[in-house]
């Protein structure tokens, strides 16, 4: 279906000069001559004795090597981009792939040929150019040696929490740079070299500073291709040397500013999504520092307060689910924090409350819980499992409101049909009782007759 729009769009505009050009500009955008120059390449690469749909594995390479701009496994939302017009790098990898085609098509006999890699005396020993390296790395290695000591304190800045100001010169500096994953490995290593030579610092200090200078980043410092794997047995080493005398919930208090209460004065959030979730520091941090997963589990579900907000753990289970996260270091983990967690919510108040169908909130919170998509069946039939008594409380709930709510005369009946669509939802996770689902047909023709 894909290939053959493709090829049919790739008649109408061989070239894609209408589809990839913005409709204002005021400047040449490379993008017009973009396949008109792949086109010319497989025509060479043909004429040279290689297969063209060489071509097309090198753009599936391409995906692999560089993640962020080429996603892995990408080939269909590409080709839908590509029909859709939705994004330059879809429509190259469509116009490929149907150019390549016609070879095929043509009965060109190139593509017959067997696939060779380039012979390495020809290959280019260069740094790839999708992240611009820094101008001055000496300089950009001592402004993370410098932030790291700096953040090595029992205590997070306020500068680091959002809407603060009068962030140091190294930060600032930091944030002005650019850097490539060479780049900030060299300087991750340097700078948790530096912390590890620190006389005057303890371990749970020494830690702190690099945590914090990942955190203090947000997503620069842990760059998603991922660092060598001498790098991240070093860093491991580092974490895995002061690990033992770190306290994981120490350092999680303090991603809080302690005077205020508000959800945005913390780093909680920013810590999951900016370091804990990503596979670069999960390689690294894999069983050096104990107590992590639980601690920042707890943080996370306590972020606005001292009250635990149980809809915190529903994000907090997708996260760990999202895409392959479930197969890395520190997934096995995060499930045991989420359970344990589970296992100690009080739901009193939750079923004393009224959501907007009309079902008690412990009652919509079991069918948001029970319904995660995200986990696979064995995870979700623990979490059906440790969540039994809120099951058993949210089903008792919801029905004894809606012996309420569907009584003659109906209070607000245009919410009538959101109510039944919500305890509808609730019979996948605990099915109704034999006395109330007679019940409830009753009830039900009586709204009907009425």
């Amino acid at each position: 279906m894909f290939r053959e729009r493709a090829l049919d769009f790739d008649k109408q505009d061989p070239k894609n000069e209408k589809n990839v050009s913005p409709s204002t500009r005021s400047f040449v955008d490379s993008r017009d001559m973009q396949v008109a120059a792949d086109q010319a390449a497989i025509q060479r690469m043909a004429d040279a004795g290689f297969n063209p749909r060489a071509a097309f594995h090198a753009l599936n390479r391409l995906y692999v090597k560089t993640p962020l701009e080429y996603p892995e496994n990408d080939l269909d939302r590409a080709l839908t981009a590509a029909a859709h017009n939705h994004e330059a790098e879809g429509i190259r990898v469509g116009a490929v792939e149907a150019e390549v085609e016609n070879y095929v098509r043509r009965g060109e006999t190139s593509v017959n040929r067997e696939m060779t890699p380039i012979p390495s005396v020809l290959k280019l020993e260069a740094r790839p150019q999708y992240s611009k390296p820094v101008d001055d790395i000496e300089r950009f290695k001592a402004n993370y040696r410098s932030l790291a000591e700096r953040l090595a304190t029992d205590s997070t800045p306020n500068w680091m929490l959002p809407g603060w100001n009068d962030a140091p010169p190294d930060y600032e500096a930091l944030t002005l740079e650019d850097g490539d994953r060479q780049d900030k490995e060299e300087a991750l290593l340097a700078a948790a070299d530096h912390l590890d030579e620190l006389t005057g610092k303890t371990p749970q200090q020494k830690v702190n500073g690099l945590l914090r200078l990942m955190l203090s980043l947000r997503r620069s410092a842990l760059p998603e291709e991922g660092f060598s794997t001498e790098a991240n047995t070093k860093l491991h080493a580092f974490m895995a040397k002061y690990g033992p005398d770190w306290k994981a919930d120490t350092f999680i208090d303090s991603l809080k500013n302690p005077t205020i209460g508000e959800e945005e004065e913390t780093l909680h959030y920013s810590f999951l999504d900016g370091v804990l979730f990503k596979h670069n520091f999960q390689d690294m941090a894999a069983g050096t520092l104990p107590g992590l997963a639980g601690a920042a589990t707890r943080g996370y579900l306590n972020k606005t307060g001292s009250e635990v907000n149980p809809y915190n753990l529903t994000g907090l289970i997708d996260m760990n689910h999202e895409a392959d996260r479930e197969t890395w270091p520190l997934a096995k983990d995060m499930n045991e924090a989420a359970l344990v967690a589970l296992s100690g919510f009080d739901y009193t108040s939750m079923l004393q409350e009224t959501a907007y169908s009309g079902l008690s909130r412990a009652t919509e919170y079991a069918t948001r819980l029970f319904g995660l998509k995200g986990p696979d069946k064995a995870f979700k039939a623990r979490i059906r499992q440790v969540g039994d008594n809120l099951a058993q409380q949210a089903a008792e709930s919801r029905e004894q409101r809606a012996r309420v709510r569907l009584q003659l005369p109906l209070q607000e009946p245009k919410k009538l049909n959101t109510f039944l669509v919500s305890l509808g939802e609730s019979e996948s996770w605990k099915e109704f009782t034999p006395e109330f689902d007679q019940n409830l047909q009753r009830q039900l023709i009586d709204i009907a007759d009425e």
